[in-house]
């Protein structure tokens, strides 16, 4: 009587420690299905991020091109300014040298 006594105590223990390991289990699985969305959505944001970075970088190269350009024609406007300009006064010289000749 006892001893029957003492194998259900600890087949009830047993169960109890069964019980609690698949909780258990369940729990880290839990865990673990947590932790492989938070990687998915980290690499996600990584990946959003490196897009962002890109699209600044070549905005910027844009931007930066851009001025460029513009700085070259304003240059080159300027040198054609000063081309004309000194042609001109090569001309009014010249004619003022011929009226000055006479």
């Amino acid at each position: 009587d006892k001893e029957r006594e003492r194998d259900e105590m600890r087949e009830k223990k047993i169960a109890d420690l069964t019980h609690s390991l698949v909780e258990r289990a369940k729990e880290i699985d839990q865990i673990r299905k947590e932790c492989e969305e938070k990687e998915k959505e980290f690499k996600t944001f990584k990946e959003r991020l490196k897009k962002r970075k890109k699209e600044i970088r070549n905005k910027q190269r844009g931007e930066r091109e851009r001025q460029i350009n513009q700085n070259r024609n304003e240059c080159e406007e300027e040198r054609e300014k000063e081309e004309e300009l000194k042609l001109r006064m090569e001309e009014e010289w010249s004619g003022r040298e011929e009226e000055l000749k006479e």
